[in-house]
């Protein structure tokens, strides 16, 4: 068992905070689930033709963005208080 691994997936941590209408986005992750995110990421986050102005940070952003769309419209993920994850934007 390696016991470096473990360290890692014990110092993992993930916070999502608002202010002003933004999110802020900080965290570590263990090799496996950093590995995921950066594969899932990496594979939404391509430049969409020459007119795509995005930078490759905003790209990234939304490519995570689409993740989570694309999980709460599967509709697999786990009710909260007998109700799915959705959003409301106003």
């Amino acid at each position: 068992f390696d016991h470096g691994i473990e360290e890692d997936y014990e110092k993992r941590f993930l916070s999502i905070s608002e202010s002003s209408g933004m999110f802020h986005i900080s965290g570590v992750l263990d090799r496996e689930g950093g590995s995921a995110l950066k594969t899932a990421i990496e594979s939404l986050s391509k430049r969409i033709g020459t007119g795509d102005a995005r930078t490759p940070k905003q790209r990234r952003a939304d490519a995570l963005v689409e993740v989570a769309h694309h999980a709460m419209n599967q509709g697999t993920l786990p009710r909260r208080h007998g109700v799915r994850p959705h959003i409301t934007v106003h």
